[in-house]
């Protein structure tokens, strides 16, 4: 089977198979209380269930939209990336000289040489010697591009955000070499500064985690240029491709053991004054986690700042390890979110439960296997599927907004050092998956952000969230959203 093929029927199967393989729930009126809180957080009046004829046709329109779309995405991914079984070299242009260096440790196996390492999908296998390759990767910073932090206003900035992105996904290295663990900790040891570890999530090839981590120092350097700060990549054998979720997920379980023994060793050898930011983003999250769950002996923080982006974690699992996460930090442990992050609302319908970069629950979806491949069924894909692309009112619905009036007690902070920054309406990359790395910099070099206006919002707690406490919320959690400042 191709490629391009398996990528569409990946796409349309999540959409169907999932759904299909949930229990039933019915959507129906059932009348006041805990068991009426299906109908009251879809939102949807019975007749949209059985009269087609009611359904819009620009909803239609919009649902196979997004589908097509989804399509197109896989596909153009799966011609881009080529075949998920070979390493294909890195795009070296000598000519160029290096802006800065940056140093990554990766489990993917080299299947190149020393002087021109090959990175793909597949592991290194520890063999005795370990499963770690140690290199540096030189960075010349793409010409013509403007960085976000230099936008006049808001609408400049979300434009440049997005050229910033594509901008530097057309970057060559000036070159890529690899090093022994002695040189590479040799470095960490001397420096005397900040160091910023990234931790790139799924669908992520070796390149482009390397054109991430570069980013996120290019605009650091933006607003604190008279600090440096030494990059560091944590590169894991994720396939490169949407649609082999499963295969990223044991890769990157197969690699925890080697970024716990790296993420030792770099404490170790680094020097008292310098301080750690962890950015982690999607699926690499979960190695932070993981690696704090073997060390909650540990004395004192270990971190400055936590950055969880797009964290495809359990949301209710992050809600009871908070304080493992925030002991571990001196400063704040920041989590960013989207309401409109399609991979993860496919992930919530892979996993059945909330994910934390997007704590609410999934779109309106009918799931009852009675109806599926139905009429009615399809038009009320459409319809729900029509949402999920627009964006549903996830923020400060009716009942979030009494609930807060009858008793504004119930909002609050998601922890004493935990913060949740809402990117909904600022990142579109990736369909809604993206890293708003100048908003990461600028947390970290603690600078304001004048392009942005900030609000505080809350959002619906998960259904079962909702069940466990009556059908009202114990408190509602605050959200800093961040949009463009017209």
């Amino acid at each position: 089977m191709s490629m391009q093929f398996r990528a569409q029927a990946s796409c349309v199967m999540l959409f169907s198979n999932t759904l299909a393989n949930e229990p039933d729930i019915e959507y129906a009126e059932r009348g006041p209380g805990v068991n009426n809180l299906a109908n009251q957080r879809l939102q949807l009046p019975t007749h949209r269930l059985k009269g087609s004829a009611e359904t819009p046709a620009w909803r239609i329109l919009t649902a196979l939209s997004l589908v097509l779309l989804l399509i197109i995405y896989a596909q153009a991914s799966a011609i881009a990336r080529k075949t998920a079984s070979a390493a294909a070299p890195a795009v070296i242009d000598k000519n160029t000289t290096a802006t800065f260096q940056l140093y990554f440790a990766t489990t993917r196996l080299n299947e190149g040489t020393t002087r021109s390492p090959k990175f793909g999908p597949n592991r290194h296998l520890n063999t005795g010697e370990g499963s770690m390759e140690y290199g540096i990767a030189g960075i010349h910073e793409p010409t013509g591009l403007v960085s976000p932090a230099r936008a006049k206003d808001g609408h400049e900035y979300k434009k440049l955000l997005r050229q910033d992105a594509d901008g530097w996904r057309k970057q060559k290295f000036s070159f890529l070499t690899t090093t022994d663990d002695d040189s590479f900790f040799k470095k960490i040891h001397d420096w005397d500064g900040p160091i910023s570890i990234y931790i790139h999530g799924y669908d992520k090839p070796f390149e482009e985690a390397v054109e991430d981590a570069a980013m996120l120092y290019n605009e650091y350097q933006e607003y604190d240029p008279q600090r440096k700060f030494l990059p560091v990549l944590f590169s894991w054998p994720s396939v490169g491709f949407r649609t082999e979720y499963g295969t990223d997920e044991a890769n990157l379980e197969w690699s925890t053991d080697s970024f716990d023994a790296f993420l030792d060793r770099l404490l170790k050898e680094k020097s008292e004054s310098s301080t750690i930011d962890l950015v982690a983003h999607s699926m690499g999250a979960r190695l932070i986690y993981w690696y704090l769950n073997k060390h909650r002996e540990s004395h004192g923080p270990l971190f400055r700042n936590l950055f969880l982006c797009s964290a495809d974690v359990d949301y209710h699992t992050a809600e009871e390890k908070k304080k493992l996460l925030e002991d571990a930090v001196t400063n704040k442990v920041y989590i960013f979110v989207s309401d409109r992050d399609k991979p993860l609302i496919l992930s919530q319908y892979l996993h059945s439960q909330p994910r934390l970069g997007r704590p609410i629950d999934p779109p309106k979806f009918t799931r009852q296997r009675s109806q599926v491949l139905t009429t009615d069924y399809l038009l009320q894909l459409s319809t729900d599927t029509g949402d999920l692309l627009l964006g549903n009112d996830f923020t400060e619905p009716t009942d979030v907004r009494r609930w807060i009036n009858e008793k504004p007690s119930l909002s609050r902070e998601f922890g004493e050092k935990s913060r949740f920054i809402d990117v909904t309406n600022l990142v579109t990359k990736d369909f809604g998956h993206g890293v708003a790395f100048p908003v990461v910099a600028a947390l970290m070099a603690g600078q304001k952000m004048p392009q942005l206006k900030s609000t505080t919002v809350h959002k619906r707690p998960d259904r079962t969230t909702l069940l466990l406490h009556g059908g009202k919320p114990k408190h509602l959690y605050k959200f800093l959203r961040l949009e463009p400042k017209l």
